[in-house]
């Protein structure tokens, strides 16, 4: 007699955030990517967007400008004052730039298409959402369409339960506009393009692109946390070394040169 699913997989339950489960191979391809073009450069990780092949998404120009005329017609008055107010941070920060309406001479482009989301929060009453799943027609391709998803690297809560149980004291921090701090190389900018205006009438449309990791985007979690993890596995070694009482000039064991070389190896791109 066949049993499906096997019954195997009703012991696992029992180790479920105890154990690792391996990559598919979707999820592996994702992170040869990564480990082979991501880089670092004044002061910022740049990373490449996880295309799963030459088919990139359309332009989806047309469905992006009838949302941002949609919401200029539902005439929520934070749309006039506090939309402004996040995109013009946004360019103070170096997040986005303005570019050129219409299509590049290579026709890859793209236009996210966006709206409010009103929150009750003196700090943050609005939020802009970019919807990287929209799709021009049925049988176009959004941005998520195009994009490995990337495996899950977030920390399961069974082992960070144990963690905080193994300490006296626990820590958490928060990093602001995490996914921001992110770079995407440049040729690969014009897929997260997306319409506003500029002008306070709201009556000229004006296009910009985003530079770093967009927020929404179904990659955009495995980005930030494998960016995250390579960090830390580089600030944890350095760490190591510094507990050992090493001189610069001090020779490293040969177990810390292996560790080292460990971690170069698995980042190719870096530099």
């Amino acid at each position: 007699m066949t049993i499906n699913p096997p019954l195997e997989n009703l012991w696992k339950l029992d180790t479920i955030g105890f154990t690792k489960e391996p990559f598919s191979h979707l999820e592996e391809k994702a992170v040869d990517l990564f480990k082979r073009t991501t880089q670092y450069k004044t002061g910022k990780y740049v990373v490449q967007l996880p295309f799963k092949s030459d088919k990139h998404p359309d332009s989806n120009y047309a469905r992006a400008f009838a949302q941002l005329m949609s919401v200029k017609k539902s005439k929520n008055p934070q749309f006039f004052t506090d939309y402004p107010k996040i995109l013009d941070e946004y360019l103070e920060e170096n997040f986005i730039e303005p570019v050129p309406l219409g299509t590049p001479v290579d026709g890859k482009v793209h236009y996210l298409s966006h709206h409010p989301v009103v929150k009750n929060s003196a700090t943050t009453p609005i939020r802009i959402v970019f919807n990287a799943s929209s799709r021009a027609n049925p049988n176009s391709f959004s941005l998520d369409d195009s994009l490995y998803t990337g495996p899950n690297l977030a920390s399961k809560i069974q082992s960070m339960i144990l963690m905080f149980l193994e300490m006296p004291f626990g820590l958490t921090a928060d990093i602001s506009k995490a996914f921001l701090r992110i770079e995407i190389v440049p040729e690969q900018r014009n897929f997260c393009c997306f319409l506003f205006f500029e002008d306070p009438e709201m009556t000229k449309i004006v296009a910009y692109r985003f530079k770093v990791v967009l927020f929404g985007a179904t990659s955009s979690p495995y980005l930030l946390n494998q960016t995250m993890q390579h960090h830390l596995d580089s600030k944890l070694f350095i760490q190591k070394l510094w507990m050992t009482d090493k001189g610069w000039d001090t020779p490293i064991d040969p177990e810390q040169v292996q560790d080292l070389s460990d971690i170069i190896k698995s980042y190719k791109g870096l530099e």
